[in-house]
């Protein structure tokens, strides 16, 4: 029971993450967009530093930082074969559904079946291959 609560907290983590990346990326827009070949050198530190520092990036790094910490303890307790496949479906299905509402991403049919499939997936997993510690 521990293993699946601390993969559901891993997920959220990464999620957390990826979602604070994207709203992240949007405020730099900008700044992201490739310099002009004369301008690579000119100012790159400078550049670097403003993605890195930006609020939102910073706290998402942060955040895959702790996640690999619990993703360490997560792994002394099964197989990486059968771990990951569920960490990712998971964080695949909470960041799928925070960015319809955080973002107003499209959910289409298509999507669900997808997630669908994902959930069977893990159950099939956390069923059929998780050591219970």
């Amino acid at each position: 029971m521990i293993t699946y609560l601390l993969l559901i907290l891993a997920a959220i983590i990464t999620s957390s993450g990826q979602l604070l990346m994207k709203k992240g990326s949007e405020i730099l827009q900008n700044t992201l967009v490739a310099p002009e070949r004369h301008q690579i050198a000119q100012g790159i530190i400078k550049k670097i530093f403003t993605i890195v520092l930006e609020p939102h990036v910073l706290v998402a790094f942060s955040l895959y930082f702790l996640g690999s910490f619990l993703w360490l303890k997560i792994l002394t307790r099964g197989d990486l074969g059968r771990l990951y496949p569920v960490l990712i479906g998971m964080t695949i299905i909470f960041t799928s559904a925070a960015s319809a509402v955080l973002f107003r991403e499209t959910f289409t049919l298509t999507k669900a079946a997808g997630i669908i499939f994902i959930l069977l997936g893990i159950t099939m997993l956390m069923n059929f291959g998780l050591r219970q510690n």
